[in-house]
C-alpha cells in the first residue's frame, strides 16, 4: 500500500510539472510569439509556477474535488468515471486561479477590460489543459511508469 502512494504522489509531482511546463510555453508563446527567447523567458518562470500549482493542487483544489465527489449525486458517477471526472475539476480549479497569475506575469491585458482578459486567458488554457491532460500527458506518464516502476520490484 506504501508503494501506491509513494508512486502516486510521484506520477502526480510529474504530471504537474509536465503540465505547468507545456501551459507555461504554449502561453507565452500566445502572448509573445514563437521565438527562441520568449520560450527561455517562459521556462525560467516554470520553477516558481510549479511550485504555485502543486501547492494549489494539494492544498485546495484536490480536497475540495474530493469534497464536491462526496455530494455528487451517483448518476454523474455513473456517466463520467471518478478518474475523469476529478482530473477535469483539479484541472479547472487550477486553470481558474492560475490564470490571475499567468495575466500579472504576462501583463496582457487590456485594464479597461481586465474580467474579460481573464475569461479569455481562462478558456484559451482549459480549452488546451484539459485534451492536453487526459489524452497526452497523463497516459504517456502512466506508461512511462509502468515501465520504469515494477510492483515486484524489492523496495
Amino acid at each position: 500500500m506504501k508503494r501506491f502512494f509513494e508512486r502516486s504522489f510521484i506520477v502526480g509531482i510529474v504530471t504537474t510539472l509536465t503540465m505547468v511546463t507545456i501551459i507555461s510555453i504554449w502561453n507565452g508563446t500566445w502572448v509573445a510569439g514563437w521565438h527562441r527567447r520568449t520560450i527561455l523567458a517562459t521556462l525560467t518562470i516554470v520553477p516558481l509556477t510549479f511550485i504555485l500549482a502543486t501547492l494549489l493542487k494539494e492544498n485546495v483544489t484536490l480536497p475540495l474535488v474530493i469534497k464536491l465527489h462526496n455530494i455528487l449525486p451517483k448518476w454523474f458517477s455513473e456517466l463520467v468515471p471518478r478518474r475523469h471526472s476529478m482530473a477535469i475539476f483539479i484541472v479547472t480549479g487550477n486553470v481558474s486561479v492560475m490564470s490571475f497569475y499567468g495575466l500579472y506575469m504576462s501583463h496582457h491585458y487590456d485594464s479597461q477590460h481586465l474580467v474579460l482578459s481573464y475569461f479569455i486567458q481562462w478558456a484559451h488554457t482549459l480549452l488546451f489543459a484539459i485534451p492536453l491532460l487526459l489524452f497526452i500527458v497523463r497516459p504517456l506518464i502512466t506508461v512511462v511508469f509502468d515501465l520504469i516502476w515494477r510492483e515486484d520490484d524489492p523496495a
